[in-house]
């Protein structure tokens, strides 16, 4: 769908009032901006996003010394030299402008220190993209950085050999590897919608440390990784929809035990191997496959992130190492039985929504847990909740809950949501003098009542219920939102309420 434009800012921003000092983001993308008039009333701004407009001109630039980042992508510009006397500027982003190759090329000769980011250029009255190769007719600066992704379609790498400082390269529907050998100073490799087969030809990519393979086609097996020992970023992902997708296993990572962040979702993975020398690994994310035990983790000490959603686990096992994880997604697997947590003491955040559990339990060790989501399970009573003192947010939705119950030592909740239960009455939060949100939505509800002591409420959400009358709100002294949508109330009068 196309966004609308917002016509609510004029073509210019001479009017605008002063930023306040504590502002360093500021987004003005996808409006009806022709021109950048009095930008003085911009000086305590960092970063600045102005792409999607009509800008013609950057006049009046130089006195934003501030400037760190620069979005002016898809607009009108032809000559970008105001910018060079930003001193502060980092990072400059012009996709899809009117700007001639020889200006671009003078201006990374001034300012070697921006990192440069643009998708197409015009040279010789031609304008270039929908690229299918890089090569030095098109490319003759010394470069550090190449993005040229969303508009482009590459078949092969050439050109690019004599770039020795070229750290970033961004390129969408790759074929072949092929000629990126040379670019042996890489750090950051990002390929969408790959169309090979096989990964060869990173050997010599000593020092790279991002690796995105994004969407490939069909890869059938990891390989040729091992001498990219400074990696620490890799993700290998394939489409929900490409069933052909299918990595054998988990292999040839052993020597990279820098690596942090591993990222494998959608890529018909039936088991976890080939991690036990990743002892640094921080972020393991594998959701979408094919996994039915949990296991080969043991020696990630490091751990702080598990992701192992949508897969099918029916037990949860194997994590009684992981004493540094944070948080862990067990969400769309089988599982009937919550077990096996106790010694992931610093465990913060768990999502076992949307599984098959029919009881609250085993949660007794998890005393720094602030969000606990059991969204979706078969859950019919709420108890064994005491020991959670830092509890934060409660996601108990869609479940076969009748009373309100089991929450009072639950002191520091400030969102409680019970959607879609067989709740009739609201009962049991007098304690809860930290409850800021909760959703009672789709419940069996008659009566709004229960909620005098829950004095720190903003919303209310009681939509999809049998209530019939407006009462019982005047003890709520900072409530915001109210829904009572989709009830039975014969009239509206809240006043005393």
């Amino acid at each position: 769908m196309k966004r609308e434009k917002n016509n609510n800012i004029n073509n210019n921003l001479s009017k605008m009032s002063k930023i306040p000092v504590n502002q360093r983001n500021f987004a003005l993308k996808i409006n009806s901006l022709c021109q950048l008039d009095e930008l003085d009333d911009l000086e305590g701004i960092k970063r600045i996003d102005l792409s999607h407009n009509n800008i013609t001109k950057l006049d009046c630039w130089e006195k934003l010394e501030n400037f760190e980042e620069i979005n002016l992508s898809f607009n009108q510009i032809s000559d970008i030299s105001p910018l060079l006397a930003l001193k502060n500027m980092k990072i400059l982003f012009i996709n899809r402008n009117k700007i001639h190759m020889n200006l671009i090329e003078q201006f990374k000769e001034k300012r070697p220190d921006v990192k440069f980011y643009i998708d197409h250029v015009i040279k010789n009255g031609k304008r270039y993209y929908n690229i299918n190769k890089i090569n030095n007719d098109l490319i003759k600066n010394d470069l550090p950085g190449i993005a040229l992704g969303r508009m482009s379609n590459f078949d092969e790498i050439e050109g690019l050999g004599n770039y020795d400082n070229l750290f970033g390269l961004f390129i969408r529907g790759l074929k072949s590897f092929a000629g990126i050998e040379d670019l042996t100073n890489l750090k950051t490799l990002i390929v969408l919608e790959g169309e090979f087969t096989t990964i060869s030809g990173l050997e010599n990519l000593k020092n790279l440390e991002v690796l995105v393979l994004e969407h490939p086609y069909e890869v059938c097996r990891l390989e040729n990784l091992q001498n990219l020992n400074k990696l620490r970023h890799f993700i290998l992902g394939g489409y929900f929809e490409n069933e052909g997708f299918l990595l054998e296993k988990i292999e040839g990572l052993e020597n990279l035990s820098l690596l942090e962040i591993l990222e494998m979702p959608f890529c018909s993975l039936e088991k976890i191997e080939g991690l036990e020398r990743l002892e640094n690994l921080k972020m393991l994310y594998l959701p979408f496959n094919y996994i039915s035990k949990i296991q080969g983790l043991g020696n990630l000490k490091s751990l702080e992130y598990l992701n192992i959603g949508s897969n099918k686990i029916s037990k949860i096992e194997g994590l009684n190492k992981l004493h540094n994880l944070i948080e862990l997604y067990l969400d769309h697997n089988i599982l009937k039985k919550i077990e096996n947590l106790e010694n992931l003491k610093n465990l913060k955040i768990l999502h076992l929504n949307n599984n098959k559990i029919t009881k609250i339990e085993g949660l007794n060790s998890l005393q720094n847990l602030k969000i606990l989501n059991m969204e979706e399970n078969q859950i019919r009573i709420i108890e064994n909740l005491k020991s959670l003192k830092s509890l934060e947010i409660l996601n108990l939705r869609n479940n076969k809950i009748e009373i309100i119950q089991g929450l009072e030592d639950l002191r520091n909740l400030k969102t409680l949501i019970l959607d879609s239960n067989e709740i009739s009455r609201i009962d049991g939060l007098k304690k809860l003098s930290c409850l800021e949100v909760l959703f009672l939505d789709s419940n069996k509800i008659t009566k709004i009542q229960g909620l005098k002591d829950l004095r720190n409420l903003k919303q209310l959400s009681l939509g999809f219920n049998k209530i019939m009358k407006i009462e019982n709100l005047q003890d709520l002294p900072y409530l915001e939102k109210i829904w009572l949508n989709h009830n039975k109330l014969l009239n509206f009068n809240v006043k005393n309420h």
